[in-house]
């Protein structure tokens, strides 16, 4: 728990001081401390991640490198003096909120957090390739033709590369759920920092929206066993999540921040790379967030199309932050697999360190053709009969039906609402569901990959509701309630109980208040393929923590392509 604890402490500051120099350094109009500081953190996770990945083109993401990175992000962030006097400005707010039981309430939080996430992670794709692939950077980098050893090597992530430098050697196996307690740690901050604007009565639609949606995914994420899984693990499919809800609450924010301000639409035209520019990390983290990139690009066109000056600045901007943040993800997608949007067949290299055609379609087929789970060939059956197939399969499935279904009968309600309540930039919300609901139902149907997204528009539904009720709201419970006995009552009656859940998980970890527990053991064989030894589990078993390279049955034709740098300097496959 300890190490965790401090790890999400140095990443929240340095994640905040990056982001807060993007934003700077982009002259991002955002008046509120809040709203700027939420997203400096997020921005400042997709650079770091985005860099790391880049450096692991060519040395391992070993902790040193690491800290050295993130200290030249600091530093470069640093120089820049509004950077500086924002810092010293989220002190001084802070400072105010810092006494006793406040202290006592997050300190207790904290620990229950940490003691919730600190134990042994069961995710079953961490041992298939989550934690190997990120072992693989930390030790080695990015590796040609790792996708040669098992396919699914060849799935890259910018969230493995920050996974890397923090789950370094022996106690790798041990931490490697880091992060995924951090971006649960986030969003418990998000829910904290929009509902002291409810209290303070300072919320805003966008608020409302962030919080709500937050709140549901965190829900879903206690409720649904599986995610509940997936959040203590290194899986990217945990800040993907959150940052479907974020994206299109950076664009409510957008649109409200530009109606304030007297600069209008040259503010909001500024503005809007924010959300260009999460969607862009979005995807560098998992490629199912496509259709977060497509709705933010539309959103950054639609600013900049209708403008009479420096319309075309504007677009080279857009096009060139895209290809910085883009270029490390792609090369290393080519160096591993050979296809830039593995595990689609479409622009692959032909290069003998890429997978054959037969591999990346059958991978294709595992991830994006659901109807090839159910052995039923595409051509076979009658869409409606496919349907009623996946439908019956699980009750998760009829969950999704049920929610789409919902969602979409929503939205003539909801452009009637919006447009009396004058909040028409909510559309892009709803364009963000449908986007991805057209996405998941052509690619993969998979509960854990589509729930973030049909929470939008019941989340948008909810706001709506909240907002028209605010007033009520702030009547019955008023700042100084907090400040007077009962409200000291209610505080001491969390404490209290946070720390009787404390004390109730941390029982049932065993109080690792160091190190959480290793990944399960695996049971190996030594194997040879031509020029080099690998480690395959037994039994079907997965390789969980086993030392690289581990893999299940590599084929006989894989070779080193570097004998000289063993396993380090990649993989290719024999011709002739």
């Amino acid at each position: 728990m300890l190490y965790f604890l401090l790890t999400w402490t140095a990443l929240l500051f340095t994640c905040s001081t990056i982001g807060l120099g993007l934003l700077n350094g982009l002259k991002i109009a955002l008046p509120r401390s809040s709203d700027r500081w939420i997203l400096s953190v997020w921005l400042g996770v997709i650079l770091l991640a985005s860099l790391l990945l880049g450096v692991a083109l060519i040395a391992p993401l070993s902790p040193v490198v690491g800290l050295l990175v993130a200290a030249s992000l600091i530093g470069l962030s640093l120089v820049n003096p509004q950077v500086r006097m924002e810092l010293r400005h989220l002190r001084r707010s802070i400072a105010p909120l810092i006494h006793g039981r406040t202290v006592l309430l997050c300190g207790a939080g904290l620990l229950l957090l940490a003691a919730i996430t600190s134990h042994q992670v069961t995710w079953v794709d961490t041992g298939l390739y989550h934690y190997p692939v990120i072992q693989w950077l930390s030790q080695v980098g990015v590796v040609p033709g790792i996708a040669l050893l098992f396919a699914n090597f060849g799935f890259n992530s910018t969230w493995f590369a920050l996974a890397a430098p923090l789950s370094p050697g022996a106690i790798g196996p041990q931490v490697c759920a880091v992060l995924g307690g951090w971006v649960l740690l986030l969003a418990l901050l998000q829910i904290g920092i929009i509902a002291r604007l409810i209290w303070r009565n300072q919320a805003t639609f966008s608020d409302w929206f962030l919080g709500i949606f937050t709140l549901l995914l965190l829900l879903c994420s206690l409720i649904f066993s599986n995610l509940r899984e997936i959040a203590v693990s290194p899986s990217p499919d945990v800040p993907v999540g959150f940052l479907t809800g974020l994206i299109p609450w950076s664009m409510l924010l957008i649109h409200q921040t530009g109606m304030q301000s007297t600069s209008g639409k040259t503010a909001g035209t500024h503005t809007a790379i924010v959300p260009l520019i999460l969607a862009i990390g979005a995807v560098t983290l998992k490629l199912i967030a496509l259709p977060l990139l497509a709705i933010s690009g539309i959103f950054y066109l639609s600013h900049i199309i209708f403008l009479k000056k420096q319309r075309w600045f504007y677009l080279g901007i857009g096009l060139s932050i895209t290809f910085l943040l883009f270029a490390p993800f792609l090369a290393a997608q080519i160096q591993t697999s050979g296809c830039p949007f593995f595990p689609s067949a479409r622009f692959c290299l032909d290069i003998s360190s890429a997978v054959s055609a037969d591999v990346s379609q059958s991978v294709s087929q595992l991830t994006h053709d659901w109807l090839s789970w159910y052995r039923v060939k595409q051509s076979d059956i009658s869409p409606f009969s496919a349907f009623f197939l996946w439908l019956s399969a699980k009750r998760s499935n009829q969950l999704l039906a049920l929610m789409a279904v919902g969602s979409l009968l929503a939205v003539v309600f909801l452009y009637r609402l919006l447009r009396r309540m004058n909040e028409r930039s909510a559309s892009w919300v709803i364009a963000t569901q449908v986007a991805s609901m057209g996405f998941h139902a052509v690619t993969t149907l998979f509960f854990r990959f589509a729930l973030p997204s049909l929470l939008l528009i019941p989340a948008l539904l909810l706001a709506l509701y909240s907002v028209s009720q605010s007033h009520r709201i702030s009547q019955q419970w008023h700042l100084k309630d907090l400040l007077s006995g009962r409200g000291q009552k209610i505080q001491m009656a969390g404490l209290a109980l946070l720390i009787c859940c404390v004390i109730i998980v941390g029982d049932r970890t065993g109080w690792p208040l160091l190190l959480p527990p290793a990944l399960q053991p695996v049971r190996v064989t030594l194997k040879r393929v031509n020029d080099f030894y690998y480690f395959s589990p037994e039994n079907d078993e997965l390789c969980w923590g086993t030392q690289i390279p581990c893999a299940f049955e590599i084929k006989p034709d894989v070779r080193l392509r570097e004998p000289d740098r063993g396993v380090a300097g990649g993989f290719v496959r024999q011709t002739g």
